[in-house]
């Protein structure tokens, strides 16, 4: 996704506004990406702060996720901010600033497809989880107790206490 910044480095504070929808094979995302089957939206505005370009936005997209605990697929609706400062390549750096704070652009365009990859990817949930209440899967017959209950026996017993258990049935 091409951003033309032609009209925001005209004026000092000049804000210029933005929105694409793109889908994950053309940000160059792996197949298995959670947002594969989903249109990204992005929108958002370029805005000239004199030495640099300050471009701001949000990313909207639905990710298809498995849970982690019952192994069931959902849906999460994302919503991530991200905020970023341009210079351009041939602008010298004033002082107190550094090379680190800024990425760099071109001419009249910036490319922001590795932006949204980026921010895409450092968002995605390390745990994912159907629901905070999920209880999972019974570890002994696989039944998902967010669906049915079972009647297995969840306590085991230390080996060497075994004896001890069969005492205590027999009272």
């Amino acid at each position: 996704m091409i951003i033309s910044v032609l009209q925001a480095k005209v004026e000092l504070g000049q804000h210029h506004p933005f929105k694409f929808a793109t889908t994950a094979d053309k940000l160059n995302l792996a197949l298995d990406s959670p947002f594969a089957q989903s249109e990204i939206v992005i929108s958002g505005e370029s805005i000239n702060l004199g030495d640099s370009l300050l471009v701001t936005g949000t990313i909207e997209a639905t990710g298809q996720y498995e849970c982690s605990r019952c192994l069931d697929g959902y849906k999460l609706k994302e919503s991530i901010v991200f905020n970023e400062c341009f210079r351009e390549k041939s602008q010298p750096l004033s002082q107190g600033q550094s090379e680190d704070d800024f990425l760099i652009y071109e001419g009249d365009t910036i490319d922001i497809d590795e932006l949204i990859c980026e921010h895409l990817l450092l968002n995605e949930p390390l745990k994912t989880l159907c629901s905070e209440n999920c209880r999972g899967l019974c570890p002994v017959c696989g039944v998902n107790h967010n669906h049915t209950e079972c009647n297995c026996t969840l306590t085991t017993v230390d080996p060497r206490f075994a004896v001890l258990s069969q005492f205590i049935q027999e009272k």
